[in-house]
């Protein structure tokens, strides 16, 4: 079911998997579902329903995006702050899994680090610890100049037509499409205060390594966001943590979703 809660001051738009006289076994975890940038809480819909059977599955629109409203920026500080602030309001005080997809990913390690006995396991689906290097951070602030110039759809056009690797456009050109036409949903203010957020945001790398519960991060191999060079870092400094999904790009719970299920339903079965 959809509903909303006033978190923080703001309205946050929610997809929660509880139905009334279902319950779900106390030793399960929550699983909470934080999408990418320009993305909302319905990029998620058809993924989570392979985890509804077994576990409560939460997703949300982000501060600045979708439904839900903005703060003036939207720092991993504020947006972690309204996550804990949900949970507790859902009566949900442990033992949550975080599985961030990019910005999202950013969002999940600032709320690990910041209240650490909400979660239980964190999963990074296309997404890095790292911080913008100085030419991303150029690259946003001329976003925002365009935003500004009412650009946002065909900025979101762009974008979200990068997610999937060059070979899996054509086959998911009516998806690139749907999710073009729900991103105008979008305020383009609350989007420009996310991203201030993001370039706000610290590196986390030493603090995904000194992490002692279950973590997991899933790449793609045809990546257009991460680049090859990045993803070989990250294999290389994560060791074992680090999954790579060949002919996927950034989005492989909608290219290859029963690889990515069957690689999350693992990982969760071992937590």
């Amino acid at each position: 079911m959809e509903y909303f809660k006033i978190i923080s001051g703001i309205p946050i738009h929610i997809s929660d998997s509880i139905k009334k006289g279902v319950s779900y076994s106390p030793d399960k975890p929550v699983l909470l579902f934080l999408h990418g940038y320009l993305e909302t809480l319905y990029i998620w819909s058809d993924f989570i329903e392979k985890f509804t059977d077994k576990y409560r599955v939460i997703a949300i629109d982000l501060p600045g995006h979708g439904l839900s409203g903005s703060f003036e920026v939207n720092s991993m500080e504020r947006v972690s702050g309204a996550i804990s602030s949900l949970l507790n309001s859902l009566e949900i005080f442990s033992n949550v899994v975080l599985i961030g997809h990019s910005m999202g990913g950013y969002v999940a390690l600032d709320s690990i680090k910041r209240f650490p006995n909400l979660f239980s396991s964190v999963i990074l689906l296309h997404s890095t610890p790292y911080a913008d290097s100085d030419q991303k951070k150029i690259e946003r602030e001329r976003e925002i100049e365009l935003i500004r110039l009412n650009k946002l759809h065909q900025i979101a056009s762009l974008s979200l037509s990068k997610i999937f690797s060059n070979s899996n456009i054509n086959r998911l050109e009516d998806k690139i499409l749907e999710l073009v036409e729900i991103s105008e949903v979008h305020d383009p203010e609350g989007i420009v205060s996310s991203i201030k957020g993001i370039m706000l945001r610290e590196d986390n790398s030493d603090f995904f390594m000194s992490l002692q519960f279950p973590k997991l991060i899933v790449l793609g191999s045809c990546d257009n966001y991460i680049t090859a060079e990045t993803s070989l870092k990250m294999h290389t400094t994560f060791g074992s943590c680090v999954i790579t999904i060949p002919q996927t790009g950034h989005c492989s719970f909608i290219e290859a979703p029963n690889e990515l299920a069957t690689i999350l339903s693992e990982f969760l079965a071992n937590i």
